[in-house]
Parts: structure tokens; sequence; C-alpha cells
């Protein structure tokens, strides 16, 4: 069984909570922060037992800059905590791009093909261009595939191709 139609005008609404819920996201960066344990390596040291876990926590924050890894250590305190609260609003703003994605996604399916087409433009010819494959565009109309052309009754969808 399927699911039930959504309404686009449900959808625009969900997208507009979206943007809200981004624009409230705050500060983030890209990155990971990992908490890890290390053995020093010393015989008689504690950690040289097999079952404990090492020293630490120690705190590293790694992330790519210019094509690079890029690792910080940290100790707890005030700046790891900021650390933490911005990886995890990065998490929080990609989660809504994901979303933001879905619905814009199931917009573009609802809407009507014609009105997608034609948008709130009108016509302009100081606006015509022409690409490189030789096709012409009108910003207020747009040219579509030919079996586009062939099963619209629409009026704004014009076809160009040599």
């Amino acid at each position: 069984m399927s699911d039930p139609p959504v309404e686009l005008g449900d959808l625009e609404q969900d997208r507009s909570r979206l943007y809200g819920d981004l624009s409230r996201v705050g500060d983030f960066r890209r990155g990971a922060l990992h908490a890890v344990r290390r053995k020093c390596g010393k015989a008689n040291c504690a950690c040289a037992d097999p079952a404990h876990p090492g020293h630490g926590p120690q705190y590293n924050f790694t992330r790519s800059v210019g094509g690079k890894t890029v690792n910080v250590h940290l100790k707890p305190g005030p700046e790891l905590d900021k650390l933490e609260r911005e990886v995890a609003n990065y998490e929080r703003f990609r989660a809504l791009v994901a979303e933001v994605t879905e619905v814009n996604e199931a917009i573009c399916d609802a809407r009507a093909l014609s009105e997608s087409l034609l948008g709130d433009r009108s016509f302009d010819h100081d606006n015509d261009t022409e690409r490189e494959d030789g096709i012409h565009r009108m910003d207020a109309y747009i040219v579509a595939d030919e079996e586009t052309v062939k099963a619209t009754d629409d009026p704004h969808v014009l076809d160009f191709r040599p």
C-alpha cells in the first residue's frame, strides 16, 4: 500500500519550518571529535597491563584543511566543551540540509509541469541567451525535450532546437 499523497502547501510549510530551523543552528564547524586512550610504553606503568585501558582520555579534534588532515589535541575544559557544541551543531546542520533536500525534491515532484516551467517569470527580450550547444533559451520560457514539447499543450514550452 502506498503512502497518501502529500499536499504541495504542506510541503512548502515543511520547507519554511526547516529553513527556520537552519537559521537557529548556531555556530558550527566540520570535523570529528574523539576521546582516545594511549599506552605510554613504560614497562613498569599500570597501563602496561593488557587489561588497563591506557592513559586518558585525551581528546582529538580532526578535520581536513586544504586537502590535509589537521589534528588538534584538547584537554577537558571550556575549549573542549565549546568544540563539542560546534561539532554537534554541524551534525544538526547536515541533518537539516538532508531534510530540506528531501522536501524540495517532493515539492519538485508535486508541482505541476507548467507551473515549474514558467514559475513567476514574465517575458523579457533583454534576457535571451544562446548556449554553446546552439539551443536558444529565453528566461520566460524553458526549452524542453522533444517528448515534453509533444506531450504538453502549454504555450510556454517551446522547442528552439535546430
